[in-house]
């Protein structure tokens, strides 16, 4: 069986409420919730054109990574969001859009005062606008790159407790995964644990289980990208630029493209 594809064009989802129950995926996309669960069909794809998200929440903020204030995708093949933005939304993990084991693709979209409000507990907290844990579909052999991708796109004034003010990725160098950031600009991201926090505007974790060793230089990409006043406790914060890598098993150097810095002391 093959996953349906679908498209959203044109409209404003004001204050969704994920509700507290419901199995599977319970407290999970206050406005939408879009998922394949069928092992092996190559997920489905959704496309959200000129739409605009506000205010969105999950029910109960208490539950660790539980996420998707407006948005979660679950095993899609492709998640392509346009000419949208999403201002307001909240949930404990990525304010306003949380997936797993999907391909996201963001152009020219606002992410405005979104907030990762979850409980002080492990994976909460984090991606004040987006959660990323997985883009490609782990039982599905199809040997193609797989990819998150932001470009053109302005991510101002979202909030995480403990990793990614902005954005949180966690990504298997194992399996031909990018993360590439082209021509957006991060500004007034902030992480508010007062005892830990990295990232103030992008965290980005890689693991090794299957053993590859790949560069995590490799896996992410920066380019023309603007960092302005993002902050947290510890790394990667302060005034000026806003960025931590991790790799779990080894520590390389991370190779960044020229770009433009704004806002350094």
């Amino acid at each position: 069986m093959k996953a349906a594809d679908f498209t959203l064009q044109n409209t404003r989802l004001i204050k969704g409420l994920a509700p507290a129950s419901g199995g599977l995926f319970a407290e999970s996309g206050g406005a939408i919730l879009m998922g394949s669960g069928i092992t092996g069909n190559g997920g489905g794809e959704v496309r959200i054109i000129s739409c605009q998200f506000e205010n969105n929440s999950l029910a109960n903020l208490n539950s660790a990574e539980r996420g998707g204030g407006a948005i979660y995708a679950y095993r899609l093949r492709n998640l392509i969001i346009s000419e949208s933005s999403f201002t307001g939304n909240s949930a404990n993990v990525g304010g306003a859009i949380a997936g797993l084991g999907s391909q996201v693709i963001l152009v020219n979209t606002d992410f405005i005062n979104n907030e990762a409000a979850g409980p002080e507990a492990f994976l909460s907290g984090v991606g004040g606008a987006v959660y990323l844990d997985g883009i490609d579909l782990w039982d599905l052999a199809d040997n193609q790159n797989h990819i998150f991708s932001v470009c053109g796109s302005v991510f101002t004034g979202n909030e995480g407790k403990h990793e990614g003010g902005a954005i949180y990725t966690a990504i298997s160098d194992s399996k031909r995964n990018q993360v590439v950031i082209d021509r957006s600009h991060f500004e007034n991201n902030r992480l508010v644990s007062p005892d830990n926090g990295n990232g103030g505007a992008i965290f980005h974790v890689e693991d090794d289980y299957a053993g590859n060793a790949n560069d995590p230089a490799e896996n992410f990409i920066l380019t023309n990208s603007s960092f302005v006043n993002n902050t947290c406790p510890r790394q990667g914060g302060h005034s000026g630029p806003s960025l931590v890598v991790v790799d779990e098993l080894k520590t390389l150097p991370l190779r960044v493209m020229p770009l433009p810095v704004l806002g350094l002391p």
